[in-house]
């Protein structure tokens, strides 16, 4: 196909303001076919209003396939449809011409990682890889490898005794860190998956920090509400970034407000997104009338900020009642040690035949599991966004968590599918509760259906290309 097509009757209706713009989208569109770039296409066409959508819809796809196929398609509502979707077309062919490097912790295994590094680098990969010329470079452990044809170039570095605390390994690393971006000077946009990867380029200067993003992922003031200790020269380093770094991307207000008042950083260089939940977690309407076992499921790494041992007291409380009760644990294992203390107090306490774990199990097979469950439990003490949290409301499960969840609480918006408990006891009144009041419970599984509308992954993926490819425009 042509790379710009634009159906006729759009063209044959455009304002004087829309015709200028798509004056300016050709011109992009010679300037990228001069330099000899990688062929890719832009379709923007328009579906036919139906009696119940009012509004029509504008498709920009990037890529040479279907729209109902594109990983980069946008649908735009409204009268200014059109004029955004010029606009948007434009910016596609300036930035295929941008080059872009992203410096990962994490490799995006397909796996399920709940602490979002994991998915974070799969969602950042996909979506630059069909938008620029994209280099990655990954740390790694044991000698892991990643291919995709769409990524440009590969690159790793290793970390010096990478099992080694987490705060002693990135202090000890920053030679590692400058050996990942040495080559600075060739990259228009530089992002990192978590602050500690920028850690000892302070002296790389402005032409480093102006085209540099990160994602934070947990700075000092988190770990420390998760009952961690932070060495007070790991929190100059972030110190140090936070102050040069030209773009803050984060999940949360509640981690805007942390970034601010502990780092004095200016409000301008940070960008909310929320978190975008895998379109594979459907929601659906729940009933628990006449089950035999009820099934709760505590999506959430095993770790001491995630309380995963307070589930096993939450689940002794509940056998006291007249329900029988199954313990779903959805977890990868950050903190071993942590996890043999969990295994133990499992068999002790007698509970092997009612905890199920699954470990480090895939999107599709979470989306399977979920569909099974009755209740979304967290015993989390605090979170920079939830996502395991609202992967489980996503699927139209009752929620119950500890009140202490600010910023839960804030992004559910008051929504009645959740509850919020002052107290492990509370928690399992409400939960005993729901079993004998069905009523309740279908109304809280109702409320939950705009959680996943709210909290949609190509609304974070859009809004995420806008902020990375809005720098130093």
């Amino acid at each position: 196909m042509e790379s710009l097509v634009i159906d006729s009757h759009i063209i044959e209706r455009l304002s004087d303001d829309e015709k200028v713009l798509l004056a300016s989208l050709y011109e992009e569109k010679k300037l990228y076919e001069k330099e000899n770039n990688p062929v890719f296409s832009v379709l923007i066409t328009e579906t036919v209003p139906t009696e119940s959508q009012k509004f029509s819809l504008i498709y920009v796809i990037s890529e040479d396939c279907s729209v109902t196929e594109s990983n980069v398609l946008r649908r735009l509502e409204g009268e200014n449809a059109i004029k955004e979707a010029l606009q948007y077309a434009a910016l596609d062919y300036r930035n295929r011409k941008k080059n872009v490097l992203l410096y990962l912790g994490k490799f995006p295994g397909y796996g399920f990682d709940i602490d979002g590094g994991s998915i974070l680098a799969r969602q950042l990969i996909n979506s630059l890889k069909v938008r620029c010329n994209l280099t990655v470079c990954f740390i790694r452990k044991n000698e892991e490898t990643f291919t995709d044809e769409q990524v440009c170039k590969v690159r790793y570095v290793t970390y010096k005794d990478p099992w080694n605390n987490k705060f002693v390994r990135r202090l000890e690393n920053l030679d590692t860190n400058y050996e990942a971006l040495r080559d600075f000077e060739k990259y228009d946009i530089i992002l990192a998956g978590h602050i500690s990867k920028f850690f000892g380029m302070k002296e790389a200067g402005k032409d480093f920090w102006k085209k540099a993003i990160i994602f934070p992922m947990f700075c000092t003031s988190s770990y420390e509400r998760a009952g961690e200790t932070v060495p007070g020269e790991y929190t100059e380093q972030e110190k140090i970034v936070i102050d040069n770094v030209e773009r803050i991307i984060t999940p949360s207000n509640d981690e805007k407000i942390d970034l601010i008042n502990d780092y004095q950083c200016g409000e301008s260089k940070i960008s909310v997104i929320n978190r975008g939940i895998s379109p594979l977690i459907q929601y659906k309407k729940r009933n628990v009338n006449r089950k035999s076992v009820i099934k709760l499921i505590c999506i959430g790494t095993i770790k001491k900020q995630k309380n995963t041992k307070l589930t096993l007291e939450l689940l002794q409380q509940l056998m006291k009642s007249d329900f029988r009760f199954e313990l779903h644990l959805v977890a990868t294992i950050q903190d071993k040690e942590y996890y043999e203390e969990f295994c133990k107090l499992v068999e002790d306490k007698g509970l092997s035949e009612y905890v199920k774990y699954h470990i480090s199990i895939p999107q599709e097979e979470l989306a399977e599991l979920l569909d099974a469950m009755d209740i979304n439990v967290s015993m989390s003490s605090w979170e920079t966004f939830g996502r395991g949290i609202f992967e489980g409301a996503s699927a139209g499960l009752p929620t119950i968590a500890f009140d202490m969840l600010k910023t839960v609480r804030e992004l559910s918006g008051n929504n009645e599918g959740f509850y919020f408990a002052h107290s492990l006891s509370e928690m399992s009144e409400m939960i005993i509760r729901l079993m004998q009041d069905t009523d309740k419970y279908q109304e809280m599984s109702a409320a939950l259906s705009v959680i996943s509308r709210k909290l949609s992954y190509k609304n974070e993926q859009n809004l995420l290309m806008q902020s990375i490819f809005s720098l130093g425009e």
